[in-house]
């Protein structure tokens, strides 16, 4: 019988199997596959030969069970997500989802520690917005960009430093925060909390300094975000955006058009400050973060008020803001290749275009060309 204690042996075994696997994906008509620097292999060693429609829908209902509100949103969308704890301890995050009508399911693997902000390579500003005492910091990238992690690491750093109360709602919980300086109250949708707009709004109830939201999705959501920021909260969210401009347009277009004035009003007013991510593959077979930074100068907050212009964008601005601490994608690309941890060819593919990926590896070559002895590299790709 394929329950619940059968999934968690299979999700051991398969560990154990590929110590460096990320993913662990079950999807009928294939084997037990693993993720390992980016490329799926099998993972046959006391294993099914092969997974049946029959062997993944088991599965699954096992786990839904144990989850009502994850099963709730698989019934109603088709995909949910979930946080499993194994019995050896390793945590992971799960999505299971129906693909031409059969079920499949893919477990990411969570660290045991959370990653540190330096090991990240956090930008200054983004370290820096653990320590402000209100307004709206907000994390924006793709399904799977890291923006968990981002936020992760930033609660920690307040946990290490800061005396205050935090207050997270997720969905699902991937990283735990024990007590340091600070206590995180973690609260999972679903079990905790019916929706984030409501979740946000009990959270300025209960005297926190510090409120995370895992995701702002909604109108609703949005403008309870906007509201703990402007009443003295620091407010971390993420967003599904590509970039700090795409960031500023999502939030906005969340409003109808009769309140969108007045909702770019309030993000320009509490915007501490705008991040977005992505995730680009290292020569070593890992993955890196790249990020575009944004602080929120008087331009910027004129921009997000009125909108971008033929003569601005928000890029041009984050260029031209180095000044002001801001990073631009094609330099945060620039220091990864000037540090040696990504390859030219990734420049080329990651670039917004070929032209900047030409500039950043002409810019680099230049750079390594004026080594002198151990002094530090410099590499000047945003302008000041």
């Amino acid at each position: 019988m394929m329950d619940m204690r059968f999934l968690e042996d299979l999700l051991d075994a398969a560990l154990r199997q590929t110590p460096g696997a990320s993913d662990i994906l079950l999807s009928p008509g294939s084997p037990v596959m693993a993720s390992v620097a980016g490329e799926l292999r099998p993972v046959t060693g006391g294993l099914p030969d092969m997974l049946t429609e029959a062997d993944t829908a088991a599965m699954a209902r096992a786990l839904l069970e144990e989850k009502p509100h994850a099963k709730a949103d698989h019934a109603a969308t088709g995909s949910a997500d979930l946080a499993l704890a194994l019995p050896s301890g390793v945590r992971l995050r799960a999505n299971v989802f129906l693909r031409l009508g059969a079920t499949a399911m893919v477990f990411r693997r969570l660290p045991e520690a959370i990653p540190s902000a330096e090991s990240l390579g956090l930008p200054r500003l983004v370290t820096e917005a653990a320590a402000a005492l209100d307004g709206l910091v907000i994390v924006a990238g793709a399904t799977g960009s890291g923006k968990s992690t981002t936020l992760a690491a930033l609660i920690d750093l307040i946990n290490q430093t800061r005396a205050v109360h935090v207050v997270t709602l997720e969905d699902p919980v991937e990283y735990l925060h024990p007590p340091k300086r600070a206590i995180v109250s973690q609260r999972e949708l679903g079990p905790d909390f019916q929706d984030f707009a409501g979740g946000v709004r009990a959270a300025m109830r209960q005297a926190p300094r510090v409120i995370l939201v895992g995701e702002v999705r909604d109108r609703e959501t949005a403008e309870a975000a906007l509201r703990a920021a402007e009443t003295g909260h620091l407010v971390f969210c993420t967003v599904h955006a590509t970039d700090c401009g795409g960031l500023v347009s999502r939030l906005a277009g969340l409003f109808e058009p009769a309140e969108e004035r007045s909702a770019r009003a309030a993000l320009a007013g509490c915007l501490r400050l705008a991040v977005a991510q992505r995730l680009v593959p290292t020569v070593d077979g890992s993955r890196a973060a790249v990020f575009e930074v944004m602080a929120p100068t008087l331009r910027v907050r004129e921009m997000i008020v009125h909108g971008e212009t033929g003569e601005a964008t928000f890029s041009e601005v984050v260029a031209q803001g180095k000044a002001h601490g801001m990073q631009s994608f094609a330099s945060s690309l620039g220091r990864l290749l000037l540090g040696g941890r990504i390859s030219e060819e990734t420049v080329s593919l990651y670039a917004p275009d070929r032209a900047t990926a030409v500039r950043i590896i002409d810019a680099v070559r230049a750079a390594a060309g004026k080594k002198d002895g151990d002094a530090p590299l410099k590499l000047e790709l945003d302008r000041r």
